[in-house]
């Protein structure tokens, strides 16, 4: 849990030779550029970014263009057919012989169909290896520039394409929905165009008042009305007048909510929603081919991914060149640099060959360098939760093996069901060794082994297994049943958050000692913070008698009564400790007065801390409760309902538990978090300081061997 020691490096070298040195700083992975300090006669090193920034941007599209190339594919292919489908739906509602004569209208041919089909294209790889690379095959990606460009290009293109086939095939389908209502019109449009003396008024009207129009143009024996079609609740109609009734139609149609008919050509509605199908199916064998053209190239999706951690990483080199001063000929290089890394760096200076001068030297007590923490093994893992909440400064502890400590405890109680931490754990176990990930998601995914880990162990010991009711002698080892002896579990969260308080207050007097100016600042702020520690184990000996005042116990035994009583002195001796970090480092009365009444005033916001922590009891019992309703509602299903019951209870078991292993798992990781970030870290964590984040470690896709110290 140490801090790692830092070095500061200061190098002078030639400007001609700054991409060589850093290319090789980059590839030792262990340097963090600073700013340099300005000096008389030196110049901000600028640095052209705009190409790196443009290729990153655009790299990052293309590889976000595969997945969704394929997501769009595929719901181009069945775009048709789910209109389709709900079209031949609304047809069935007018009864089988409209639905039989309408189908021969819309499919001219059996081919008509096709334009339905869906096409499901090969999958991309769900768990790709990242590959590691030599140094100089990494940097010979450059060297490739023009046929990476070229599967850029051709991606760009299919996604436009792919583009504009959906926006013609969303304007198809809706031209073809318009046409719908006028299928069974056997007469081409351009016949409603009239004579010289003749006019049409076509449109659509609800069924209800079709026959007041109809009523409302009947006394006119110059106007007839026809009923061309019915289609749903609404009838397509026709009135056909002399022209120079056209005032007369006019009026009458005013009153009626009609959607007039606006379409012409030489076809009738059936051919051309026949020609639109043939289209849809001509655009589908297109979004077809592209997809398979793009869904099989692996190797290029990986090309690309490594290309853009090439260039992330030539755009972090010229980042950090912007960092540096210069003069016409020479610049000026800072950085941090591990202590136990300085030879790995110098290494790589004598590699490049480069001509340089430089210095490590320790940092300046005015000096903030970066912070890396030395954790290792399991506690590790935990490093992303401090880090969350702030990393550490270079001259804190870092808190992150009290964090792994407590985390683990909470998340485990939180999540409280075996079972569900046995699919947690397998799960991450699965992944890490499928997918290979990266270092930073490595590291989330064994916290999460971890907190499955906790889990299995809280479960048991509360015997929950899959939340059933009674699981043999499973059950039957454990110590209590939270959703029966719910106090017990408040108890047990109060007694939890009191253990992490107490740390927490220790941790924050050693703080205070350390940060104080004077003696007599430093003996108040250690008093003030161990008093409340002293306070909390005098809870856990009068916890028989809280345990009364609750109802979960009778008569205090003898022992219990000692117990008590001893707690109820060595919280005395923490009230007594308030007083004196009260008065300790102050001179004036007054002032003495205001500190004693500030740290007994102070009490309110510990109270508060401890009771913030039911929330552990609060999840622990959701979890609980949500999987015993799922397995009693699917026992009810398989009695109400003997055969086909089981098939529903196992969708509810398997679907129900899925969902509440995520959603409770999700709960436990913020609510874990938050008793970290805000009760723990509040008495003693500042996390102000900031990651050490060395050239060369951007790395998403790509694993680059290390380069070891000669």
């Amino acid at each position: 849990m140490a801090i790692v020691e830092m070095r500061k490096l200061t190098l002078l070298g030639l400007v001609a030779e700054k991409d060589r040195l850093m290319r090789e700083l980059s590839f030792c992975r262990c340097l963090e550029v600073a700013e340099a300090p300005e000096y008389e006669g030196t110049a901000p090193f600028e640095q052209r970014k705009e190409d790196a920034q443009a290729g990153v941007t655009r790299v990052k599209n293309a590889i976000d263009g595969f997945a969704e190339l394929r997501k769009e594919a595929k719901n181009l292919n069945g775009y048709a057919k789910r209109e389709v489908a709900a079209l031949e739906k609304a047809i069935k509602k007018e009864g089988s012989d409209s639905a039989h004569q309408t189908n021969a209208l819309i499919y001219a041919d059996s081919e008509d169909k096709k334009a339905l089909t869906v096409y499901n294209p090969p999958k991309l790889a769900k768990f790709p290896i990242a590959e590691v690379f030599s140094f100089e095959r990494f940097d010979g990606i450059g060297d490739n520039l023009a046929e990476l460009n070229s599967i850029m290009d051709g991606l760009e293109a299919a996604q436009n394409r792919l583009s504009a086939i959906r926006s013609e095939m969303v304007s198809l389908t809706t031209l073809r929905s318009q046409l719908l209502p006028y299928r069974d019109m056997t007469m081409p449009f351009d016949a409603l165009a009239g004579t010289r003396n003749t006019a049409w008024y076509v449109g659509i009207i609800s069924v209800y008042a079709y026959d007041k129009l109809a009523a409302a143009v009947s006394g006119n024996d110059l106007v007839t009305m026809f009923k061309l079609s019915s289609y749903g609740t609404n009838v397509v109609f026709g009135i056909l007048y002399h022209r120079s009734e056209s005032e007369f139609v006019t009026v009458a149609v005013q009153d009626f909510d009609i959607s007039v008919c606006t379409f012409d050509g030489d076809k009738t509605a059936a051919q051309r929603i026949s020609e639109i199908n043939r289209k849809l199916k001509s655009l589908g064998d297109e979004v077809r081919q592209i997809s398979e053209t793009y869904a099989e190239k692996n190797d290029d999706l990986e090309k690309l991914k490594h290309l853009y951690d090439y260039y992330v990483l030539e755009l972090r080199k010229l980042e950090s060149a912007e960092k540096c001063r210069t003069t016409d000929k020479v610049f000026l290089l800072t950085g941090w640099v591990p202590e136990r890394k300085v030879n790995r760096v110098l290494n790589a200076l004598n590699d490049s060959g480069a001509v340089v001068a430089y210095e490590i030297s320790l940092p300046e007590a005015d000096e903030e360098p970066p912070t890396a923490t030395d954790n290792v093994g399991l506690v590790s893992a935990f490093d992303g939760i401090t880090n969350m909440y702030g990393a550490p400064s270079y001259r804190e502890s870092d808190p992150n093996m009290f964090v792994a400590i407590f985390y683990f405890l909470f998340f485990g109680i939180m999540l409280g069901d075996a079972g569900y931490g046995l699919v947690l754990t397998i799960g991450c176990l699965v992944l890490m060794h499928l997918r290979k990930p990266t270092r930073k998601k490595s590291k989330m995914l064994l916290m999460l082994t971890m907190c499955g880990i906790s889990t299995v162990l809280w479960g048991a010991t509360l015997g929950s297994w899959f939340a059933i009711d009674d699981a043999g002698f499973l059950t039957k080892i454990s110590w209590f049943n939270p959703m029966k002896e719910p106090l017990k579990m408040f108890v047990l969260s109060l007694a939890l958050g009191a253990i992490q308080l107490s740390v927490g207050f220790l941790l924050g007097a050693i703080t205070n000692w350390r940060n104080g100016t004077t003696t007599g600042l430093k003996l108040g702020g250690f008093c003030s913070s161990v008093a409340w520690t002293v306070i909390m184990i005098a809870f856990f000996f009068v916890l028989p008698m809280l345990k009364q005042m609750l109802g979960m116990q009778g008569e205090l035994s003898k022992a219990q009564q000692t117990l008590v009583s001893i707690g109820k002195y060595i919280a005395l001796v923490g009230v007594g400790l308030l007083v004196v970090g009260g008065v300790m480092g102050k001179k004036n009365p007054l002032k003495m007065l205001t500190g004693i009444f500030g740290n007994f005033y102070g009490a309110l916001s510990v109270l508060s801390d401890i009771l913030s922590y039911t929330r552990i009891f609060g999840l622990g019992l959701t979890s609980g409760v949500i999987g015993y309703v799922l397995n009693v509602l699917a026992g009810l299903l398989i009695q109400l309902l003997p055969g086909v019951g089981y098939v529903f209870a196992i969708v509810i078991l398997v679907g129900g538990h899925a969902f509440n292993l995520a959603i409770n798992t999700l709960g436990a990781y913020v609510h874990n978090s938050r008793l970290q970030f805000i009760e723990f870290f509040g008495h003693f964590y500042d996390g102000s300081g900031y990651q050490f984040k060395p050239l060369g470690e951007e790395m998403q896709y790509t694993y680059i061997e290390e380069k070891t110290a000669a």
